[in-house]
């Protein structure tokens, strides 16, 4: 039934794409994010979340619906996961080490302790035996058992299919 209020302080918008516009003092003015700093808030003063939302007013007050998400982020145990990021990881890694790998994909499915879990699929570059792919499977879990707990798939699936759409994702 929305979230709630918004403090007196904080302005609310929609922008064109659905998403949550926040304009307040309280925001950080910026983060870091690979080793650089990154302005948080557009030149106007407003953030843009990742939250699709709809402003409805009740009872004289303005609420806050929210929606889902604009993006394909997910939440694993608390943390913001974007899954073409981590493909675009795995993708640098494997190509470094010559490993294989010619398309991935992570998904995200449902779990009651974390929220969401990924599970990552492949396409190898040429087609394996089935034990072979299992080896090379427990290789792709090793090139990854650095990454933070929630980048981590918790099952790995090949899938011979697996291509790009039409706009090359």
């Amino acid at each position: 039934n929305g979230c709630g209020n918004p403090l007196k302080d904080i302005k609310l918008s929609i922008a064109k794409n659905g998403a949550l516009k926040v304009k307040t003092s309280r925001l950080a003015i910026f983060r870091l994010r690979d080793g650089h700093l990154e302005a948080v808030k557009e030149r106007n003063g407003w953030w843009i979340s990742g939250d699709a939302a709809k402003l409805s007013t009740r009872n004289c007050h303005i609420n806050v619906d929210i929606l889902g998400r604009i993006d394909n982020a997910i939440n694993s145990g608390g943390e913001t996961i974007f899954p073409e990021s981590l493909e675009e990881k795995l993708l640098a890694v494997t190509k470094e080490t010559k490993f294989p790998v010619q398309a991935c994909l992570f998904l995200p499915i449902k779990d009651n302790e974390w929220g969401q879990r990924l599970v990552a699929i492949v396409r190898w570059v040429k087609t394996y035996e089935a034990l072979e792919s299992i080896q090379k499977i427990h290789k792709l879990k090793e090139l990854v058992k650095k990454w933070p707990p929630a980048e981590r798939p918790v099952a790995w699936h090949v899938c011979r299919e697996l291509a790009p759409n039409s706009t090359g994702k």
